[in-house]
């Protein structure tokens, strides 16, 4: 139990510092193309998007890094004699074979248990709702007196107190529009109060004015389950997790007994990672 305890502490510390260092990379490529939406929506939106993708980012990392991590470890107790030392005590190299073997499979199912809830599609979706809810809530991230465009409409307005607006020019399609004041509400409606409104037709322009005129800044969400890309993203996980157990006493002999220096050890395990991921992408295209 001493043993399987100091193997445990010594390979968890190592596999949380690969885990969080690569993590880091992968939430940095994963927040890349949505920082916009990140630091423009309020925080009860994007807190709960940055928590999953830091999830997912982890566990994404800890099924790569329990193999290089195993790998490094390996050697290290290689390097620091500790093989010899459990021989001069009566310990087999089955024994420690066994130990290292539990770790790993201790780890693995942890992470084959967080696929049920850590999946991509669960991101997807999210993403696509912070998008959703950056079209309903977009002049609230513009300053006064600044124009504002994009495909469906173009803003200009003076003032701004909250949600509610003054002086506002607006374009919607070929209409233009001015109104005194104007109150964007949580479902994305902008409502314009005293409005005139500007329309070309053939035969000239057309004035009319109105005491308010509706405007919605958000299509309609919808979000249904895609329950296949679902299962194969879930698919995926299990198979990046079952990998390391699978390989672990080619690793362990290779390392043990064929490779003397770090270097070869690092890119032995980082071809492990690169056959790992290939296995699951294969998995992930048959299931």
């Amino acid at each position: 139990m001493l043993l399987r305890s100091y193997l445990l502490g010594k390979f968890s510390k190592q596999l949380v510092f690969y885990s969080s260092l690569f993590s880091l990379l992968i939430l940095a490529s994963q927040l890349y193309s949505t920082a916009y939406l990140i630091l423009s929506l309020p925080a009860k939106y994007s807190v709960p998007y940055l928590i999953m993708v830091s999830i997912y980012s982890f566990f994404l990392s800890l099924a790569f890094s329990l193999t290089l991590t195993t790998a490094f470890f390996i050697h290290q107790l290689k390097e620091s004699k500790f093989f010899h030392i459990l021989y001069t005590f009566g310990f087999s190299e089955r024994k420690l074979l066994k130990e290292l073997y539990i770790a790993i499979f201790f780890f693995s199912v942890a992470g084959i248990i967080s696929s049920f809830s850590v999946n991509y599609q669960k991101i997807s979706h999210l993403t696509k709702y912070l998008k959703f809810k950056f079209g309903e809530e977009i002049l609230l991230t513009v300053p006064p007196k600044t124009f504002f465009s994009t495909e469906k409409l173009s803003v200009y307005f003076e003032e701004r107190n909250k949600n509610r607006f003054k002086h506002i020019v607006i374009r919607f399609g070929k209409e233009i529009g001015t109104a005194e004041t104007a109150e964007l509400n949580k479902e994305g409606i902008l409502t314009l109060n005293k409005i005139t409104i500007f329309s070309p037709s053939e035969g000239g322009n057309y004035i009319l004015k109105s005491d308010t005129y509706s405007i919605s800044l958000a299509s309609p969400y919808f979000y249904k389950p895609p329950h296949k890309k679902v299962i194969k993203e879930f698919a995926f996980f299990v198979a990046l997790f079952l990998f390391p157990p699978m390989v672990f006493p080619i690793l362990f002999y290779l390392i043990s007994k064929r490779i003397n220096t770090r270097l070869k050890a690092t890119l032995t395990g980082i071809l492990f990672v690169i056959i790992q991921f290939v296995f699951a992408l294969t998995v992930k295209v048959l299931v």
